[in-house]
């Protein structure tokens, strides 16, 4: 079916149309997808947004909605990654919802205005902002269990996913737990390589990575969401940019390459769909999608309950959230 095209406006200036496959008549609202089983990270573009529990239709966009504003030339939006985590969740539980607001040239949008509905605490919309690689990031919790939508967009296209919040699942809350499946470390050489020469980091246009610069020091392997996934970490010993890097390769395709949360960290757990980077010492920390290689932005507080009784001094004996290993924390 031929995909309906949606103009998308930045900074009060019409652009080039957004193409989003699969919607229905040019004109029409389209209703919210109802889920009755647990998605988690799953996006879809949409015309129309929910600010309700996905069993009510979004209503069209009004006119006053607010517009994108991007600080850059005006761009066409080519896509808006949207994702929940963790999810599902219990009541009351934090909800880091985050993603990237993408151009034609697949570079994110800085500094651009984005609507986003289906928040509980601002249900009819509120504005989120994209920092200069164009990721956003903002945390709700829902008081009441159910299936709800979110939706991100500039008042005429957006991309939406599902939260599903469960009140059957509230030891969740406190509990670091793994989503993936046969997660193998690996040290040094033996570890799978996650990124290709040549690959030029989605992060920093200035770091290009090359296996003669950037040496492998650990890898980790497994399945999430029914793909493999790989999570190498990289020692660059260049006195102008010495230290610890990371990339990470999911369903055969490099989806980051980049710096952590200091010059030197740990790995200190898998959790949901993530890995948690952290340097307690410095008390900087990192949580990375290891599907979509976006940076949840409020790491700290988001995991913060969850390693609750660990600091500098003690820090987890082994990498938390993976049930039957003992793998250390500290990278080679």
């Amino acid at each position: 079916m031929a995909g309906t095209r949606y103009f998308a406006v930045l900074s009060g200036v019409a652009l080039a149309t957004v193409a989003l496959a699969g919607c229905g008549a040019s004109g029409h609202s389209i209703p919210a997808v109802t889920q009755s089983s647990h998605v988690s990270g799953q996006t879809s573009p949409h015309a129309s947004f929910s600010a309700s529990p996905s069993s009510t239709a979004p209503s069209s966009p009004s006119s006053s909605s607010p517009a994108a504003a991007v600080s850059t030339a005006p761009q066409q939006v080519a896509k808006i990654a949207v994702a929940a985590s963790p999810n599902p969740v219990a009541v009351n539980q934090k909800v880091i919802i985050s993603g990237t607001v993408f151009l034609a040239d697949g570079d994110g949008a800085p500094d651009a205005a984005m609507t986003i509905m289906g928040l509980p605490a601002a249900p009819e919309g509120d504005t989120v902002y994209t920092n200069r690689h164009g990721q956003y990031s903002v945390a709700a919790r829902w008081s009441q269990p159910g299936t709800y939508t979110v939706s991100v967009g500039n008042g005429l296209a957006g991309w939406q996913t599902h939260v599903v919040v469960d009140e059957s699942s509230s030891s969740s809350a406190t509990t670091l737990a793994f989503a993936g499946q046969h997660v193998v470390r690996y040290v040094g050489t033996q570890a799978p390589p996650a990124i290709p020469q040549g690959f030029k980091s989605p992060a920093s246009q200035n770091l290009t990575f090359a296996p003669s610069t950037y040496h492998v020091v650990e890898g980790f392997s497994g399945t999430l969401g029914g793909h493999p996934f790989v999570l190498d970490f990289y020692q660059n010993t260049q006195p102008s940019s010495a230290g610890l890097y990371m990339g990470i390769e999911y369903n055969q395709h490099p989806v980051y390459f980049g710096d952590g949360p200091a010059v030197g960290f740990d790995v200190l757990a898998f959790n949901q769909d993530a890995v948690v980077l952290g340097n307690m010492a410095q008390g900087t920390y990192m949580v990375m999608n290891l599907e979509t290689g976006q940076q949840n932005l409020n790491a700290v507080n988001s995991e913060a309950v969850a390693l609750d009784g660990y600091t500098k001094s003690t820090p987890p004996p082994q990498i938390l959230g993976l049930p039957g290993t003992n793998y250390p924390v500290s990278i080679p």
